[in-house]
């Protein structure tokens, strides 16, 4: 691989903005009275919200560069797209709890 494609580019960068906002709408929630529901960053909170940031945007980060430098192979294509789509989902959820509950 010598480059990312542009393709591969816009997907990383999609997945990098639907986190960043996936987790300030978990912040917000987080500071108003909502409760994480997956238990281990529920676990990883009781350390503090950075700690917690810094653990999620390395997972985030290095899935995301792991699927972007195998570009090439189509199952790194697929779960690209997968991984946007379940920040999407994330997303949708978190404006719905929004719009329900604040």
């Amino acid at each position: 691989m010598d480059r990312l494609s542009f393709r591969t580019f816009v997907l990383v960068f999609t997945i990098f903005i639907f986190f960043i906002v996936d987790a300030i709408l978990t912040i917000f929630q987080l500071n108003n009275g909502a409760v994480e529901l997956n238990p281990i960053i529920n676990r990883i909170i009781q350390f503090g919200i950075q700690p917690t940031l810094i653990i999620k945007s390395l997972g985030v980060g290095l899935i995301a560069c792991f699927l972007a430098s195998h570009q090439n192979f189509k199952i790194s294509f697929y779960g690209m797209h997968a991984l946007a789509a379940v920040f999407l989902a994330l997303l949708g959820y978190h404006l719905v709890c929004v719009a329900i509950f604040f």
